[in-house]
């Protein structure tokens, strides 16, 4: 009976660690940066600090785990951007926002693409106006950022957003509702 009780626990941990590393897999759960003390994480190209920096990414942001911890460190997506991020700055539970509010200004259009990605080849998912407040979630080296408008996130040109210390409404979350924000692309 001992052994029968025993096996039956184990099963049961095996199956449910399976289901959550597959939930992460398959990205049905948010993990949110949690910097503590910091308000920037960086999302690195291998597990470890001694690898590359990808960029800095603001307390409070959503990341997608694609795996379960290993050694400390999550596989995690941001838009379509992976890399790895330390497991101690990772939360299920969404800290308070430290990403700050800017401006969008393309000094070649009236407007500038929010891609899914960080290329110009990413698919567009919604257009950013001139002018329009956006919440920037982090920057890449590679010369985007990672924005939030409205609800909707994504990558822009850095070089198209301009902060600004006299913008901050409450937080990424807030709309507003006086003119539409972000465009989507259909």
């Amino acid at each position: 009976m001992k052994k029968i009780r025993m096996l039956t626990a184990l099963l049961l941990a095996v199956l449910l660690v399976a289901s959550v590393t597959l939930s992460f897999a398959e990205g049905a759960a948010y993990m949110y940066i949690d910097g503590k003390n910091a308000r920037k994480v960086h999302l690195r190209q291998e597990a470890s600090t001694k690898s590359k920096s990808l960029g800095l990414f603001y307390t409070g942001t959503p990341v997608i785990p694609l795996s379960s911890p290993a050694e400390g460190w999550f596989q995690v997506q941001i838009g379509d951007v992976t890399g790895f991020m330390s497991a101690t700055y990772l939360s299920t539970s969404q800290p308070e926002s430290k990403a700050p509010a800017a401006v969008m200004s393309n000094p070649n259009s009236n407007w500038a693409h929010l891609r899914q990605g960080a290329s110009k080849q990413s698919q567009s998912i919604g257009r950013l106006y001139n002018d329009n407040i956006v919440y920037v979630l982090g920057e890449l080296n590679s010369g985007w950022t990672y924005v939030q408008s409205g609800d909707q996130r994504g990558y822009v040109v850095s070089s198209f957003v301009k902060t600004n210390a006299t913008t901050s409404p409450a937080s990424p979350a807030a709309k507003d509702s006086k003119r539409l924000i972000a465009d989507p692309i259909l």
